[in-house]
């Protein structure tokens, strides 16, 4: 089943906690190539979802 939901708050805060209310199964999210220096500042959403996740993570490039 896909389901929408509308979350205000930090993203990848919030799609882990929507995970864990709807008790999902898998996250897909699509993810480009950042510059090095947004991967060294932390601003990386699809790392902290993996690490923090209670499913699997899929990740495509878009």
């Amino acid at each position: 089943m896909i389901k929408t939901r509308l979350e205000e708050g930090e993203v990848d805060k919030k799609i882990v906690e929507v995970a864990k209310d709807e008790r999902c199964d898998l996250i897909i999210m699509g993810a480009d190539k950042k510059s090095w220096i947004k991967k060294i500042l932390g601003k990386n959403v699809v790392e902290k979802v993996i690490n923090h996740a209670p499913c699997p993570v899929l990740v495509v490039e878009a």
